[in-house]
């Protein structure tokens, strides 16, 4: 039985239903999305970017940029990814 006025349950407290509705904050994702601060947006991809955009781009039928900068290639990888599904 509640006591009036209190907004309180006899021998304890109401839970608060804010505190049931709040989500906790989780990992983004894909790793890919987030910036990546050893990532130059001058500097071109590197050969293990190369590698990888090659793969994915022969198995998604897409054709490859081999001009794209380290952020580039890291967004384009994480693009194709999501279209295949991986």
């Amino acid at each position: 039985m509640q006591e009036p006025g209190t907004g309180r349950r006899r021998g304890g407290y109401r839970s608060n239903p804010m505190e049931e509705a709040m989500i906790p904050p989780v990992k983004p994702l894909s790793d890919e999305l987030t910036p990546d601060n050893n990532l130059d947006d001058d500097a071109p991809m590197t050969e293990e970017q190369a590698a990888q955009l090659r793969d994915l781009c022969d198995r998604a039928g897409e054709p490859m940029d081999a001009n794209l900068t380290q952020m580039q290639a890291q967004k384009r990888i994480a693009a194709l990814q999501e279209v295949l599904g991986e």
